[in-house]
């Protein structure tokens, strides 16, 4: 089943949320959908999942403000039929760890399709009629290939296989033309988007996101941006281009540590984000694979926009307003886990740290005022950890469960206005990827056992270690 909510022009997107068992979509929720800016909200919903004795099609919509107006759609396939460019999240369960997608729209002569998904680090993905293979990451899976025309609108069909269930999946999908990305598919406050450079010959060696929503009335007044990603080949070249499409020299910046900050101001023009391949000659790569996301400071944190679970031990780089309050959590986690830890480092400005238990996800919002009720863990230098024993499984997109609430108190350059943090939740036995000359704390209690794979910064001639 295909449900979607399509606004009316001028309203914005509802979330859309799935639950089999809570008609308010309470408990057992599978797909929660994130603002969709004034785009169509889209989830899907394998029948086994709403069929049986405990089972219903339960879905709910909640809008942000008044000037919600939409029309719900229901449509049933045989498999899930989503559009090129593209992003659907869930919650992975027995039902639909086999789903069938099927990639629908257009595309020309000379197009590339890229396919990335984010959340499990044991994915596979199967590409019908497909020889290459995909890209396996720490947390997910990648692939870009040339689009093949056919007679029939499907541009691919493909499954996704080994995830575990309770993991939080991401699913990417986007056509690249020309070296370009579709205009807006990295907006504002939107969700992460997945990219990929192959080096291969024949495949294009830059990538570039235009975003023109910088210079719509909606954004008329904001003109600094925070942009965050993570490099998951750790090096690559990044770049903003101009209104015109044109390279801007100043923006250029080598990226060797896997992690992406970056502060946009475009004075009411419109920007692009590139990518391409690192000039250093002793690097030789194939392969550069990215997650990005951009953040407008003045609506921080919202019902309408809450921050997606954290991938378990993955590290996020984070920009937070001075002043303002973000909120960070993680994905699955059971009592077989043993310990949950919440850790913190404080790159820029003076951030603090606080943990509580959100009991009515994702309204998790809060003011300066409600800090003092929270536990405030220890900092040492600039890190910050918490951890816990864990008595109750929680599953990513449950109601209750235990958030890191981060407060930027000041900034250390008032000109820009923002803390700068990197945030990491973990569980006991889980395997820590450390990054060459980055710091990472982590508390350890007699008679634990633990993995740390050491990331010498994989580019890198063997004899430069």
């Amino acid at each position: 089943m295909r449900v979607t909510a399509t606004p009316e022009e001028g309203s914005t997107t509802p979330i859309l949320c799935f639950s089999p068992t809570s008609n308010t979509c309470s408990e057992d929720r599978i797909v929660l959908t994130r603002n969709g800016d004034k785009n169509p909200a889209i989830l899907f919903v394998k029948r086994e999942e709403f069929e049986g004795t405990d089972k219903e099609l339960y879905i709910y919509a909640t809008c942000q403000s008044s000037d919600c107006v939409y029309t719900l759609k229901f449509e049933g396939a045989q498999s899930a039929e989503i559009n090129a460019n593209s992003i659907f999240a869930f919650v992975v369960t027995n039902v639909n760890k086999g789903m069938i997608y099927e990639v629908v729209g257009t595309a020309e002569n000379g197009s590339y399709l890229t396919i990335g998904i984010e959340g499990s680090s044991s994915l596979e993905l199967n590409i019908e009629d497909l020889e290459k293979r995909p890209l396996s990451l720490d947390n997910g899976i990648i692939i870009t290939f040339p689009i093949t025309i056919k007679n029939s609108n499907i541009l691919a069909r493909f499954t996704i296989r080994g995830a575990k269930t309770g993991e939080y999946l991401t699913l990417n999908i986007h056509v690249v033309k020309n070296n370009e990305a579709p205009d807006n598919l990295l907006y504002p406050n939107g969700p992460v988007i997945m990219g990929m450079l192959d080096g291969s010959e024949g495949y294009f060696r830059e990538e570039c996101f235009p975003i023109s929503a910088l210079v719509s009335e909606k954004y008329s007044k904001v003109n600094k941006y925070y942009l965050t990603g993570k490099i998951h080949s750790k090096y690559a070249l990044f770049w903003l281009a101009d209104e015109n499409n044109m390279y801007m020299e100043e923006t250029e910046m080598e990226i060797s540590d896997g992690q992406l900050s970056f502060l946009i101001e475009n004075n009411g023009k419109k920007r692009s984000v590139c990518f391409e391949f690192s000039y250093e000659s002793d690097i030789k790569m194939d392969y550069v694979a990215y997650s990005l996301s951009i953040l407008e400071p003045t609506k921080l944190e919202s019902l309408y926009n809450f921050y997606p679970p954290q991938t378990i031990g993955e590290i996020y780089r984070r920009m937070i307003p001075k002043g303002s309050i973000a909120v960070y959590h993680g994905s699955k986690i059971s009592t077989s886990d043993k310990r949950l830890t919440f850790n913190m480092y404080s790159r820029k400005g003076v951030a603090e740290m606080y943990v509580t238990e959100c009991t009515d996800f994702p309204n998790c919002i809060y003011s300066v005022k409600d800090l003092d009720a929270m536990t405030r863990p220890k900092k040492i230098n600039r890190m910050t950890i918490w951890e816990k024993t864990i008595d109750k499984d929680v599953d990513a997109l449950s109601r209750s469960k235990y958030v890191m609430v981060v407060y930027c108190r000041d900034d250390d350059n008032e000109e820009r206005g923002y803390c700068e943090v990197e945030t990491n939740v973990n569980i006991l036995g889980k395997t820590i990827t450390l990054v060459e000359n980055e710091k990472y704390s982590k508390y350890v209690l007699k008679g634990d056992r633990g993995r740390f794979k050491v990331d010498f910064k994989a580019g890198k001639r063997l004899q430069r270690l």
